[in-house]
């Protein structure tokens, strides 16, 4: 017993030196000056295709000329990265300045990463965003059409959607870390029916990009 009182008491002593301030100490200070605490930069959306470097820019990623009635295009590819340093969601959006000539520009192909099956998903998108939600009006209207016995995307339908990347219809976004790279693949055709109605004109389309922060 006498042993552990002692302990206590030892204990007891050395804390009341210490509160007490009965005594001095050696001390020395360091400061540490000039510590920096930044913010990440915003994601950012780099857009590329087989003619165009990945750029921020305004620029030109297709030329896709000398369309013909009923001739599928060969396959036009934009390229697409984060370029930024924390993760983003990206979406796309399409315009154009010639709504006659978009009703009869159909997009019959189109991959992501090389894998097909997109137009009808765009055109079912469409479909469902045009009057009363019908195949029939999204038709009437130049929304889509019918290629080989599929509904496609028309370029006039297409400006009425925002794409996303994701793995499932209407499902979850994908989310791109800091250099993550994906890309789509696309065919063009012009209405076999048209003639030579539109022979000659022109139409120019906007693709633009937005990324947007991902936690």
């Amino acid at each position: 017993m006498k042993k552990q009182l002692t302990a206590i008491m030892s204990l007891f002593v050395v804390g009341a030196f210490i509160t007490s301030g009965s005594y001095a100490y050696f001390s020395g200070t360091t400061i540490s000056s000039g510590n920096v605490f930044s913010t990440a930069s915003a994601p950012i959306l780099q857009l590329g295709s087989d003619t165009q470097d990945y750029t921020t820019s305004n620029v030109i990623l297709m030329t896709v000329s000398n369309l013909l009635p009923g001739v599928e295009t060969s396959a036009y590819h934009i390229y697409y990265k984060n370029a930024g340093t924390i993760n983003g969601i990206v979406t796309i959006t399409i315009g154009e300045d010639n709504d006659v000539l978009a009703q009869h520009l159909w997009i019959t192909q189109a991959s992501l990463d090389g894998i097909s099956g997109v137009p009808y998903y765009w055109a079912l998108q469409i479909a469902q965003q045009t009057g009363d939600g019908t195949w029939a009006t999204a038709l009437s209207s130049g929304a889509v059409a019918i290629y080989n016995g599929n509904y496609v995307p028309t370029f006039y339908g297409m400006k009425w959607i925002t794409l996303h990347f994701t793995s499932t219809y209407l499902g979850p976004d994908w989310v791109w870390a800091p250099g993550a790279t994906h890309d789509t693949g696309l065919k063009f055709m012009l209405d076999p029916d048209v003639g030579n109605a539109y022979a000659g004109i022109w139409l120019t389309a906007t693709f633009t990009g937005t990324i947007t922060q991902s936690v």
